[in-house]
């Protein structure tokens, strides 16, 4: 069981396993990868993280959570052509991704642990996978985006959606680590960290939320 951090003390990092040193009270920082994470510790438990899902009103034909998921959607439509099949992954109960792509003559699968879990589309490889607001969520990243590059065809893309953290932010008081939910942050030096340890051909960050991951 792992317990609550003492000054100074270190934690094995959600994301490379590398020494990771307390930086904010419950807030771990590991100087590898980047990555700032919640102490396992304080975790929500399965049915209290359920509970919290079940209050997020997205709906797929909102236009309001259409916009939100656009850049993604954007880039997949621009660059990859239809019927090619893709994969919402963490898709939730209503997609918005899904609506929009499958309008657009994309054939796309759904995945959610809780509202969509059909372990057979996990077996399928892809185009595209499309991961919206999920990364943060993760209590094991490394598993997850091990599994969802092994997913993807040859010259596949991995298209995630997360707000990425910079030096600009004031984490202390920042919107985004204030959902219980939200276990693990990412930066751009993140993100080049896992561009080179899962071997993705290129990586493209557009704003401070879209992530394209290009395999090989």
């Amino acid at each position: 069981m792992i317990g609550i951090l003492h000054h100074n003390e270190q934690m094995p990092c959600l994301l490379c396993q590398s020494e990771a040193r307390e930086f904010e009270a419950d807030y771990l920082h590991c100087p590898n990868c980047d990555l700032r994470f919640l102490n396992p510790a304080r975790h929500l438990g399965r049915e209290e993280e359920s509970a919290r899902y079940d209050l997020h009103l997205n709906h797929s034909e909102d236009p309001a959570y259409q916009r939100f998921v656009s850049p993604a959607v954007e880039l997949i439509k621009a660059r990859i052509s239809p019927p090619t099949l893709g994969l919402d992954f963490g898709c939730g109960a209503d997609s918005a991704v899904i609506r929009l792509l499958r309008d657009a003559n994309y054939e796309i699968n759904a995945y959610d642990p809780l509202y969509f879990p059909n372990e057979n589309v996990l077996q399928k490889k892809y185009g595209f996978i499309v991961a919206t607001e999920v990364l943060e969520h993760l209590h094991r990243p490394v598993e997850v985006l091990q599994r969802l590059k092994d997913m993807l065809e040859p010259d596949g893309a991995l298209v995630l959606m997360t707000h990425i953290y910079s030096e600009k932010i004031n984490f202390s008081t920042w919107y985004y680590r204030r959902d219980p939910t939200h276990v693990a942050f990412y930066s751009a030096k993140t993100f080049k960290w896992i561009e080179k340890r899962f071997a993705f051909q290129s990586l493209e960050i557009h704003g401070d939320r879209t992530i394209w991951l290009q395999a090989r």
